[in-house]
């Protein structure tokens, strides 16, 4: 398959240059590549821009950001690296406006990271089938393993945002709760959230993170259970899905991926 590459759309953002020369080691100083990055919200946010107009510009710096995560294998450190430039963003001063910290959609720039959880939510709504292209597949499975390594810092960090962990739920649903035999893009997608954050996932199992409504709903298979989230019962159905899914799994690839995060998860009870 060849490179996967960056959509040509989002190659336009001001944002794509800076990050992608950070990401090819064009830029070695990390400090002014988030400076150049973060510029263009900044700048409109001192110019007296309008939450609306601060919006897009917003929208444009994270789709940049996950849409290049999408283009990098599962496995590359440079999701670590992408992890890591975000949250040293979330750690920037304040950006003020008339005295007062700027909010959009009541959320501060930049602790609160606003608008990025959207951005993730707009990348689950084009989430991949088997029946899509392979680069879209590909893209897919990286997305899921930068956001759940996003997970595992945040939740080692022991920060509470951003909190991206119920879509870890919504991906490991649709692979190893809604049907007996689940797709194999779907199955690599749950794979790799267990193979890079079997540990947090373990951890909000133990603490039973829920949510509210029904956004944490148990699978079709699991129908008759009260999940609402993450819970020790609902981690223990995993793994004994993953154990019976392995041995039907014919692309080796992913076969791999599934022993992988079965393994991470036994690894997990030591952490």
């Amino acid at each position: 398959m060849a490179e996967l590459e960056v959509p040509k759309k989002i190659q336009k953002y001001p944002t794509y240059r800076s990050l992608n020369q950070y990401i090819l080691g064009q830029t070695r100083d990390p400090e002014a590549a988030r400076d150049e990055f973060c510029k263009p919200v900044e700048t409109e946010i001192q110019d007296g821009g309008k939450a609306k107009d601060v919006e897009k510009s917003l929208g444009q710096q994270w789709q940049t950001l996950i849409a290049m995560a999408s283009t990098i294998q599962y496995g590359d450190p440079v999701h670590s690296q992408l992890v890591t430039f975000l949250q040293n963003i979330q750690d920037r001063p304040d950006v003020e406006q008339d005295g007062k910290p700027f909010q959009v959609q009541e959320m501060t720039v930049w602790k609160d990271l606003p608008l990025f959880g959207w951005e993730v939510r707009e990348a689950w709504n084009g989430a991949a089938t088997d029946e899509s292209e392979k680069e879209d597949k590909a893209r897919w499975v990286n997305t899921n393993a930068f956001v759940a390594t996003l997970l595992a810092a945040v939740h080692e960090s022991e920060k509470d945002t951003p909190d991206v962990s119920l879509f870890a739920i919504w991906s490991i649903r649709t692979a190893l709760e809604d049907q007996e035999e689940p797709e194999s893009t779907a199955l690599a997608a749950a794979a790799v959230w267990l193979v890079y954050a079997a540990g947090a996932l373990r951890g909000l199992s133990a603490e039973g993170k829920s949510f509210d409504g029904k956004s944490a709903k148990p699978g079709a298979l699991f129908k008759d259970e009260s999940w609402n989230g993450f819970c020790k019962e609902r981690w223990n159905a995993w793994g004994q899905r993953l154990a019976k899914l392995k041995e039907k799994v014919g692309d080796q690839k992913i076969k791999q991926l599934v022993e992988s995060a079965g393994h991470a998860m036994q690894d997990s009870k030591d952490d």
